[in-house]
């Protein structure tokens, strides 16, 4: 039976009747899809037509052999059948003109002919066959999108994410403008943008590093090929202020690193780190303790929970300066600075480097005859500079009067003033003296009073040792007291120094002075007021020190 269908009506009650009576004659969906629709072609028996058109006219007609006319409407789930050459997407094409059952399959994405095809999301790019797309190109997903951000069905800017961590505070900025963080912490930038972020820590903070997108605490740059997301950390810093107090110098230094005093005294660390100090005292100073933070002398640790300050004290090494006092006299050494008077006090310390001026004051009867010891000699005030532990001897005697003495002037000594040798002399009361290795003083030896004897000393020359020596006869009525004058002789250096013999036995020997290079012409007494050995005597001096010296106006009382 054929059915002449006009046109469908938009009454509903009659689109429903119309429904069963096609569903009744066995037009079903699947029929109606093999079903051609007619084309308008005059004369041509297009398929579904029983006869040719014969009304010439393009438009679709009813053909005395059609069942009813052609429309592109769909009906439920029934559409028009699929072209495949008309541009547009219907039946069950999977894309325009291409897929399904009837057409040829669609094209692979090209990704590069300025068409869009295939799986792409926006011409040539998107999809999971082509590059990604740029910002405002349309997206399905957000990996369609160089910048992973696809808003409303387009890829948006790369995106740049800022957080800021941790316990301190601080602000982050971007170059290009875009992050000002405090207040904006979220940027947008074109594709590939470098983009460098610059951390500032408040007051009281500090920046510890970044982390996510960039490492480290230098300046963080990131390029926007996609989105991006760094977080800045910032901690809570607490400030450890280090001062030196006292006369000595030193150094302090902490663990972790950040005091090295004096170059470096002041750090800032972590809210709560635990700070070690050491101190170090210089090469002439003691460490004698903390104050402030810490006390003691044990190496100081503090809690950085709160701003810290600290004073590490040294003070200079002290030495010890002691005062002996020698000889038959009596006499006091007193100091400047103060601290030694001797009498009473004879030792003191002083400070490393201290210049102290010593001076000997002889009581009455007594006379001072020299220092020995620390570089001191002569009669004149001794200094030292304390540098080391030290000790000076003073020297007093009490000069005997005798009232029967004997005496020696070397008035009558005439042997050479140029070379040394040996022999004797008849000198004072008719005596012959005996010597080695002596001169007579001339211009250039120094003299005391008219002639005298030069010593050459104690030593050896050329590998041949020497031995200056004077010695008397033997003399009757023993000796009592004994003292001779004595000068350095010559401007060399060398200790100048005599031995008292009696009999070949040494009694007494004489201070030491004169080594240093230069002329003195201070006179020594080598006094010895007890000597005290009875019956016949020899006397002889002999020479101790390597040095010259010159020896003149021996005296000695008998004994007692």
């Amino acid at each position: 039976m054929k059915l002449s269908i006009p046109c469908l009506t938009s009454n509903p009650v009659v689109v429903f009747a119309l429904a069963i009576m096609l569903l009744s004659l066995g037009c079903g969906p699947d029929e109606r899809r093999a079903r051609s629709k007619p084309k308008a072609d005059v004369g041509v028996v297009d398929a579904g037509d029983d006869a040719a058109d014969a009304a010439g006219d393009d438009a679709p007609a009813v053909d005395s052999g059609d069942d009813a006319a052609w429309t592109d409407a769909c009906i439920g789930e029934s559409c028009a059948q699929p072209r495949c050459d008309d541009g547009v997407k219907n039946g069950d094409e999977t894309d325009i003109d291409c897929g399904g059952v009837a057409c040829a399959p669609c094209t692979v994405a090209s990704c590069s002919d300025n068409v869009l095809n295939g799986s792409e999301s926006d011409v040539d790019c998107g999809g999971p066959d082509c590059a990604a797309c740029l910002p405002g190109s349309r997206c399905g997903s957000v990996n369609d999108c160089t910048s992973k951000l696809c808003i409303n069905s387009l890829c948006a800017l790369s995106r740049l994410a800022v957080t800021l961590d941790g316990a301190g505070s601080g602000t982050v900025t971007s170059s290009p403008a875009g992050i000002d963080c405090g207040a904006t912490c979220i940027g947008e930038y074109a594709h590939a943008t470098s983009v460098t972020l610059t951390a500032s820590p408040a007051p009281g903070s500090r920046f510890t590093g970044w982390s996510g997108a960039c490492t480290g605490t230098a300046a963080c740059t990131v390029s926007m090929s996609e989105g991006r997301s760094v977080v800045a950390s910032f901690s809570l810093e607490r400030t450890l202020d280090v001062s030196q107090a006292g006369s000595g110098q030193g150094t302090v230094a902490s663990t972790p690193a950040g005091i090295d005093c004096p170059t470096s005294c002041s750090a800032a660390f972590d809210h709560g780190a635990q700070v070690a100090l050491s101190a170090s005292p210089g090469a002439t100073s003691n460490f004698t303790g903390w104050s402030g933070a810490c006390i003691g002398l044990a190496n100081c640790v503090v809690s950085m929970t709160e701003a810290r300050t600290l004073v590490a004290n040294f003070a200079l090494k002290s030495y010890t300066l002691s005062v002996s006092k020698a000889g038959s006299g009596i006499g006091t050494v007193t100091s400047s600075p103060s601290g030694i008077s001797c009498g009473a006090t004879c030792s003191r310390d002083y400070a490393h480097g201290t210049q102290v001026v010593l001076t000997a004051v002889p009581s009455a009867n007594s006379n001072f005859i020299g220092w020995s010891g620390a570089g001191c000699t002569g009669v004149g005030t001794c200094s030292v500079t304390i540098t080391q532990a030290e000790s000076v001897t003073a020297l007093f005697y009490a000069p005997f009067l005798p009232t029967d003495f004997e005496s020696e002037s070397f008035d009558n000594l005439s042997i050479s003033a140029a070379s040394y040798t040996a022999g004797s002399f008849v000198g004072d009361a008719n005596r012959t003296w005996h010597f080695e290795d002596v001169r007579r003083t001339g211009a250039t030896s120094g003299s005391i009073d008219g002639n005298g004897m030069v010593f050459r000393g104690n030593s050896t020359s050329g590998g041949v040792p020497y031995l200056s020596r004077l010695y008397s006869p033997p003399m009757s009525g023993g000796i009592g007291g004994f003292s001779v004058e004595m000068r350095k002789a010559f401007e060399g250096s060398g200790v100048r120094q005599i031995e008292l013999v009696i009999n070949g036995t040494s009694v007494a020997t004489s201070v030491a002075f004169g080594d240093f290079s230069g002329e003195e012409t201070i006179v020594r007494k080598f006094e010895v007021p007890n000597v005290n050995i009875a019956g016949n005597v020899v006397i002889e001096l002999r020479a101790v020190g390597v040095g010259q010296l010159v020896l003149d106006n021996l005296v000695w009382t008998q004994s007692p």
